[in-house]
């Protein structure tokens, strides 16, 4: 005979059923995301950042919309130039967009989460076709391939503000070709052959540039230093002549200085010694040894000087 607990079975039951309506009501949103609700279908005015939030169970649905930077991958596109019959393909284009914050509701509103598919993952086919259309293939697979991804961003990203505003193109990168025809295979390969001889010989000529410019600064600095060395050996030599002036004046200006000296010693002793007593003794001396005297019939009167004839009795006896 089987026994039912009424009561524990009651019990799990509320507690599952409090269990799932909890974890309705609480809800995370993760970084780089927003959250947006609708109630009843319809979508509401606010939009919940990063974090946790609760909403009314059973009635409130959140939807998350990433804000941040994303890639849209779109594999084996095909189009058509415009001088073939075949069409080329591409092995994918990756598109890197991100969202404004400010544009999410107005942009959910009118096209819904899955906007990116809308504008940016269909609109891609429909741009690499028009661009196709317009170009031969050598233009696809050689002249602008290049630029092709930035064409393409700037197609997608007007149509964005068209249509889709909030939406910001950030990069468009486009992979090459899958199948290339042998004779555009070729031109390709000899318009590459010829721009690595172009940037070969670019290099040549920018390194013989830059070896010139350097010679060029070597001399330059050359110049200067001689210069500077020059201009010191100037001054050095101004200065050497300069001191050697100094000092030739300087020697001249002692040696007048010393006879200056000597010449007022000698004055001062000439002015000691010079008596008047002095200068008779000199002058009897002088005659003394250069007297004369003359024999004949006449004899004439003694020639001396007078004034020694005159003061005889003066001179001192040396």
């Amino acid at each position: 005979m089987c026994i039912i607990n009424h009561g524990g079975f009651i019990f799990s039951i509320a507690t599952v059923i409090i269990a799932a309506i909890f974890a309705d009501i609480l809800h995370v949103v993760p970084e780089r995301h927003v959250g947006v609700y609708h109630r009843g279908g319809r979508l509401a005015d606010a939009i919940a950042a990063p974090g946790f939030h609760f909403k009314l169970p059973f009635v409130t649905e959140v939807a998350l919309v990433q804000i941040s930077m994303q890639t849209d991958r779109v594999d084996n596109v095909i189009c058509v130039p415009k001088d073939a019959a075949t069409g080329i393909e591409f092995a994918s284009v990756e598109v890197v967009h991100h969202l404004r914050r400010d544009k999410v509701l107005d942009l959910i509103k009118a096209y819904g989460v899955d906007y990116g598919r809308l504008w940016v993952h269909d609109t891609i086919h429909h741009e690499i076709n028009r661009f196709c259309s317009a170009e031969t293939s050598r233009a696809i697979y050689i002249d602008a391939f290049a630029i092709l991804g930035d064409m393409l961003q700037e197609a997608l990203q007007k149509r964005c503000d068209r249509h889709a505003d909030g939406v910001v193109i950030v990069d468009v990168r486009v992979a090459k070709p899958v199948v290339i025809p042998d004779s555009i295979r070729k031109t390709f390969e000899a318009a590459e052959a010829e721009r690595a001889a172009a940037s070969a010989a670019e290099k040549v000529e920018d390194a013989a540039k830059q070896r010139v410019e350097e010679e060029h600064f070597r001399a330059i600095v050359a110049a200067e230093s001689e210069a500077q060395e020059s201009a010191i050996r100037s001054e050095t030599s101004l200065k050497k002549a300069k001191a050697e002036a100094d000092a030739s004046a300087y020697r001249e200006r002692s040696k007048a200085d010393s006879g200056y000296y000597a010449a007022v010693r000698e004055a001062e002793a000439n002015r000691v010694l010079l008596t008047e007593s002095y200068l008779r003794l000199r002058e009897a001396r002088v005659w003394q040894n250069t007297a004369k005297a003359y024999f004949g019939e006449k004899i004439p009167n003694i020639m001396g000087f007078p004034t020694l004839a005159r003061d005889s009795t003066d001179i001192p006896v040396a």
